[in-house]
Parts: C-alpha cells; structure tokens; sequence
C-alpha cells in the first residue's frame, strides 16, 4: 500500500471543483444545444473538470495507473476544446484553414490516445519519500511538452488581437475570458508542465487543478455580470442569502484558525465541537456583518433593493411640476429603471408621424430592441387594453385570447420584452413604457407591477400636459414670428385694457418704442386707436375703421384698422385684437396708378386715332397718285372726287367723336345692307389693290343681306378687314394673286368670309388676333381686328380668324335683321 500523499485532503477540493466545472459546461450547452460556440464551450469545461478530477484522484493514490494516463490524456485534449471555442467566439471565423483544424485535431487526438493507451508519452507512475509523485517520459513526451503551451499560446494570441479590436460588451466578454484561460494556462503549465520537465519530479503537479477555480469564477461572472454567450443565469435570492451566511461565518472560521495551534493540544474533541458552534452561533446572530454580505451579492447579481415609495413620491412630484416634455420622459424612465433593475427600458410616445421611440435604457442589455416605432400588433394591443399592464408571460399563455397573440409574441420575443404600461389621459393612448427582463432573472413581483402601473397612471396626464404645452408654447412662437414680420400692425390687450401684444409695424406705425408700450394701459396709445380698442372690449362683434389716426406723431397718418374681441374655450373675454395698415402708401400706389392708367388711356386713344385716320388717308394717297396719270379721264376725275370726298368725310367725323371724348356717346343702330358695305369698302380700295397687283373678287347674292347696326361701322370693318388681306399677301408675287369678299344668308344669320392667297396667320399669335396691340406687320398698330370684334360684338355676332389651304380666312358670323 503506497503511502498518501500530503495533498491526499486535497481530493474532495477538486472533486468539488470538478463537478462544479461539469454543472457549467451542461448549464451552457443546455442554453442553445444548437450552436456550436455552446457545444465547444461544454467540450471545453469538460476536458477542464476531466483533468482536475484526474489530477486529484492521481494524488490521492488510488488507481495510480489509471487515473495518471487518465490526467495526460485530457491535458492533451485542452488545446483542441480551446481552438474549437476560439473558431466559433466572439463570432465563428476560421482559423488557419481545414489543414491547420485538421492538424490541432489530430496531435491532440493523438497525444491524448498515446497518453492513455500507450507508455509512449508518460509511465511508470509511483510515489518517492523526496517528491511524493513521480512518472517517466516515453519518446513522445518532448512533443507533447512542447505542443501544449504553443498551441494553447497561439489561440490566446489571437483572442488578444480580437480584444483589443473588440468594443463594448463584446470587448468585457473578451477580457474576462482571456484572463481566466490565462489563469489557468500559465498556472497549470507551470505546475504540471514545466517544473516536472525541468526537474523530473512533479512536487507541485498537485496544486495545478486550483487555478480552474479562478476560471471558473472569472467565467461564471462574465456570465452573471456581462451575458456571457448570451446566457441569463438566474441566482435565487435563497442562494444569495446562504452565500451570506457563508461569508458571515468566515470571520469566525479565520479566529478559530489562527488561534487553533495553540488551543489544538489543550482542548478535547467535545470542547472543540462546543468552541465551533458558539463560535459558529454568534457569526449567525451578527445582523449587520449577514446584512451587509447579503446587500452586496444581491448587487452582485442586479437584485437591488429599492424604496419603491420614495421612487413614486419623488417621480410624482416632478412629474406634476414640470411641463418639458424631455423632462418628464427621462424622469418616467429613470423612476421605472430605479424600480425595476431591467436589462432595458424603453419609452414610446404618440407624435403626428405614429408611435415613435422617445427614451431608451438599454445599457447593460445585450438582447433588449429599442426599434424606433412600436410595432403595429404590441400599439394594436395597448390601444385595446389602455389601463392595464401586458406581460409576456401573460402573452404565451393566452391562446385563443382576442388579441393578436402570434403577431404580439413574434414582436416581445425579437425584442425581448417582458411588460407593456401603456399610458393614457383622458381616455386615450398617448404612449407605452417598455420593460425588458430583470437583471436577476426574477419574475415580477405583485409590488413592481403595482408600482409600475402607478407610475404609468401618474405619466399619462403629466405626458400629456407637457405634449400640450409643448404645442401651445410653438404655436405661440409661431404666431410671434408671424406677427412680428407682417407688414400690418397687431396689438394686443387683455380684458383689463393691458398691452400684451404689440409688434414692430405698430411701433413703426404709431411712433411708440415697443419696450415703453408693452405692458402698460391702452390710454398711451392714440386717442383714435384707444378708443377703437375700448370699445372692441365691451362689444361682441368685429368692427372695421376705415380711417383712423395711428400716430403719435403724424396726425395726418391714417391708416384703416379692424378691431375683433377675443373669447377663451368657454366663451368668455379675453381681450380684445387691433390690425390696422397703413394707408399712406395705398394712396401713392392708387395716385401712381391712376396716372399710369390716363397714360395708357391715351397711349390707346392715340394708336386708334392713328389707325382710323390711316384708313381713309391710304385711299386719297394712291388717288392723287393715280391723278398725275389719268387725270384727262373724266370718269376717273368723278371718281376720285367721289371717294375723297367720302373718305375726307369720315375723317370729319372721327375728329368729331373726338372733340366728344370724355363725355357719353349715343350710337343709333339701325338696318345695314352688308352688300352695300362691303361695295363701299371695296371702292375704297380697289386703286390700292391694283396698284399692288391683286384683284378683288366679291361674291355677293342678289338680295338685301341685312343686320343691326352702324352703317359707317361697318363700312369700317369691311375696309380693315380687306385692307388686312391686301397687305397679308407679299408684294412682288409671280402668281396671280386674289382676296375673296363672300355675304351670304344662311339659317337665320348673315355669313361673311373674307380669304387672301397670302401665307396665312402665324401659328404663334393666331390665338392673339384679338389682342390690342398684336399685330404681325412690321408697322402695324395691333387694333383692326380688334375695332372690327368689337363692332360685330355689338351687333351680336362673332367673329373668327383661320388659316385656308392658300391663306387666311376672317369670317364673320351675325343675326339678321
């Protein structure tokens, strides 16, 4: 029988440990069995519990020679379930290809194989006086001493270089990972590695599996404190109360044992036993040491205690004083996050563009969603339970339940809400408070869903009150930047005939500096505009001045002024308003218009005069020239006396309308003969139209076609008209070219068409013939189509211009006499 080893105690220690390192593996991969970083991660903890179980049971001497082989062979497998972890954590990303994960595989296979099946790495395991344990190397030791700190170096490397590129939680993650493993590399490399290769004896080889602790501790509190892997552990306040027992009585144990050397050999076995429970009694019955232990672990793991009243009292108060709407959200998320320690907390209010993300707390959260707009089924909910709390858990178990469950609990779980306060005033939804998971993982209590719909209760009108006045304060602005740029002058008194409101266009107005104005009585301002202002305090209805002196300064400043009394939502007077605009320069804009209008009046007047003289004076110009020639001709003598005469007439009588300008004219219609009138106007021009090479073709019936009107109007018309045609046709033309004069009587109207062979109206101003001043002669006047509609207008009829195959066409439509 081998003599124990001196740390033979030690096996229990390590049994312990090893279980525990068993308990997290299955805890990580129970979380997610899918996912390979869970499964690495297990197959990690496991070589890890496997090692320091062998290690303890080696030490303690039995089975020597299997639980040796057994210890090397799972060292060998710790850089394979290292690289496996390091390939798929932070994120999966391979590492050096498949012929490097090929190799770490099989060496470490291999290894771990020769290690338990074979002496080629270790054997010969027993138990000297000097070093206690002792082991032989085979021929594979070398490599097995040497691929364990460089691959187990390598992986840390590269998760070094991942940390120091890491930012946030991820980089936490990292750290305290990194750390742990190091522990653990270096302390067991040092003990079970190098000292034994270095020396050959494995003095310390024992002591190796201890420093799994601090990786198990520096895992477990990434888990706890950072979410490690995404995992939320759940430590139940019966756990955190033992463990402060624990530490309470660790006082106790330090005394015991330091003043045990010296009480060992005195004291018998029944008064060590009455020493320790006495001893053991009063670390128990010391409240404070027990209280304070168990506050900190219950911090440790997110489960605060907190004076929900005070929360409520103080969250109340501000809430009820404050109308900034920023202020009041953060205090309604601060007072939530102080009740309820939660991975996140989110804050949704109504605006005009939907449900939007207002506040969010989502710091120590790794799952928790804050999308900006609440989505439609978690709204469609809250709109339908406005006064109630929603929780997930409640969610999951109503199936069948009237609201949409599916679409409901896809939205809480992708986002990882676990309660819904929506928040209402006066009957209707104005936002929701989201609520993540707690911290600790506890379910919620009775007290936080009481304390959390208060608060809801307390928010709605506080939020609503603040929304409100948000609205007014910019409608206010609104109005000022409004009232401050008009050009018209605003004043504004209260019921008590106080100036509340008064801006820069009435200083400019009134010639009172708004600070000496603003706040004091109406009786400062002109007696005109105070009493116009008094009496709009007293009479309901609204009041138009259509001159009324304004200025302090400048009596003869008038300026028209409207007066209205203003009322509150319940129908009660509020004040009265004045605006009022300055009239000085309305009047230099109607002087300046009234000139400009005599101007073009006779700027028109005189084209007319200019187009109606043009029009007999072109017949006399072409006969006089013609008298040189045939002046022997005794017919042409008569004549030309005849139409010079006639026209020398019509001349006459414009000067006469003339001399009548500015004073009301008469016009006596009667029966015209549209033949005779288009003869008359043909005589007038047949010179002009031989002279320029074209002939007059007229095609009139035998009868009378007759209608309403001015004889010598319409002879007028027809000379514009046929003038118009001549001109329109190009001089110096090789073919024979012709105006056609057509009157004819057809369903109760008389038809005349006057045709040119010219080029025809140009398509850009044939919708402007009518048009004073459009003309498309180079010296044209722009005012004989426009004489002529006016003319046929007043007989009743229309007139109307085209283009025909070979020119253009003036067609006149008018009722019969």
């Amino acid at each position: 029988m081998l003599e124990p080893p001196r740390w033979a105690f030690a096996w229990p220690v390590l049994l312990v440990l090893a279980l525990l390192l068993v308990g997290l593996g299955y805890r990580v991969w129970r979380d997610r069995p899918s996912r390979d970083v869970n499964r690495w991660f297990a197959f990690q903890a496991l070589v890890l519990a496997a090692w320091v179980a062998g290690v303890g049971a080696a030490h303690s001497g039995v089975l020597l020679n299997f639980w040796a082989p057994w210890t090397f062979g799972s060292a060998a497998l710790l850089p394979l379930a290292f690289f496996g972890f390091t390939r798929t954590f932070p994120s999966r990303t391979p590492l050096g290809g498949r012929f490097f994960s090929t190799i770490v595989a099989t060496v470490s296979v291999g290894l771990c194989c020769a290690s338990i099946a074979t002496p080629w790495v270790v054997h010969t395991f027993t138990f000297t006086p000097e070093a206690r344990f002792n082991r032989l190397t085979g021929p594979l030791y070398p490599l097995y001493a040497a691929f364990l700190p460089t691959a187990t170096g390598a992986l840390l490397t590269i998760q070094i270089l991942r940390w120091r590129k890491a930012l946030g939680r991820a980089r936490l993650q990292l750290q305290y990972y990194i750390v742990a493993v190091l522990i653990v590399a270096v302390g067991g490399f040092t003990t079970n590695l190098a000292i034994p290769t270095f020396t050959g004896r494995s003095t310390y080889s024992g002591l190796g599996p201890y420093f799994a602790a601090a990786f198990l501790a520096l895992v477990g509190h990434s888990i706890i404190r950072h979410r490690l892997l995404d995992l939320r552990i759940v430590v139940s306040q019966s756990l955190t109360l033992t463990a402060a027992v624990i530490v309470s009585l660790v006082p106790g144990a330090a005394v015991f044992a330091l003043f045990w050397p010296q009480l060992g050999g005195r004291l018998d076995r029944s008064d060590v036993v009455i020493g320790t429970v006495a001893l053991s009694s009063v670390a128990l019955l010391t409240p404070p040491l027990r209280d304070v232990a168990g506050s900190l672990l219950d911090r440790y793991v997110y489960r605060h205690r907190s004076n929900v009243r005070r929360v409520l009292r103080q969250a109340s108060g501000e809430l009820s004083a404050s109308l900034d709407l920023n202020h009041v959200t953060s205090t309604l998320v601060g007072a939530a996050a102080e009740i309820i320690h939660a991975e996140g907390i989110a804050l949704y209010l109504v605006t005009d563009s939907g449900i939007r993300l207002i506040a969010s707390n989502s710091s120590q959260s790794v799952g928790f969603g804050a999308p900006p707009i609440l989505p439609a089924g978690v709204l469609r909910v809250a709109e339908q339970r406005p006064s109630s709390l929603i929780a997930a858990d409640e969610i999951e178990r109503a199936a069948g339940d009237r609201f949409p469950e599916t679409e409901l609990d896809a939205s809480l779980r992708r986002n990882d809400w676990a309660l819904l306060a929506p928040i209402g005033a006066q009957g209707s939804l104005v936002g929701v408070l989201v609520i993540g998971r707690k911290l600790s993982g506890d379910q919620f209590s009775c007290d936080d869903l009481d304390a959390i719909s208060t608060l809801a209760n307390h928010a709605g009108s506080a939020v609503k009150n603040a929304q409100l006045y948000a609205e007014s304060a910019l409608a206010k602005d609104y109005i000022g930047s409004i009232v401050s740029t008009i050009q018209s002058g605003v004043i504004a008194v209260s019921p008590g005939g106080r100036i509340v409101l008064f801006n820069a266009a009435a200083e400019q107005m009134t010639g009172i500096p708004q600070p000496e104005i603003e706040n004091r009585l109406i009786d400062s301002l002109p007696q005109p505009l105070c009493h116009a202002l008094r009496t709009a305090l007293v009479t309901p209805e609204r009041r138009t001045y259509p001159e009324l002196a304004v200025s302090r300064d400048e009596p003869g400043r008038l300026a028209i002024c409207t007066t209205a009394p203003l009322h509150d939502h319940a129908g009660k007077p509020a004040g009265a308003v004045a605006v009022f605009s300055d009239l000085t320069p309305l009047r230099e804009l109607e002087r300046q218009r009234s000139r400009a209008e005599r101007l073009a009046e006779f700027q028109v007047l005189t084209q007319a005069l200019v187009h109606e003289i043009a029009n007999p004076l072109s017949p006399i110009k072409t006969m006089t020239r013609l008298l040189e020639h045939r002046g022997g001709d005794k017919t042409f003598v008569q004549e030309f006396r005849r139409i010079v005469t006639r026209e020398l007439e019509r001349i006459e009588r414009l000067v006469d309308r003339l001399r009548t300008v500015g004073r009301p004219q008469r016009i006596l219609l009667g029966r015209v003969d549209l033949c005779k009138a288009v003869v008359s106007a043909n005589e007038v021009l047949i010179a002009v139209a031989d002279e320029r090479g074209i002939s007059l073709n007229c095609d009139l019936p035998a009868g009378e076609v007759a209608v309403i009107g001015d004889t010598a109007e319409f002879e007028e018309v027809f000379v514009n008209l046929i003038k118009n045609a001549i001109e329109a046709i190009p001089s110096g033309a090789t073919q024979h070219q012709m105006v056609s004069i057509e009157v004819k009587a057809s369903g109760g109207e008389a038809l005349v068409r006057v045709e040119d062979t010219g080029p025809g109206f140009p398509p850009e101003v044939i919708d402007q013939t009518f048009v004073p001043f459009v003309s498309t002669k180079p010296r044209g006047s722009g005012l004989g189509l426009v004489i002529c509609a006016s003319v046929v207008q007043r007989s009743g009829g229309q007139i109307d211009v085209a283009n025909a195959p070979k020119g253009g066409v003036v067609t006149l439509r008018l009722p019969l006499a």
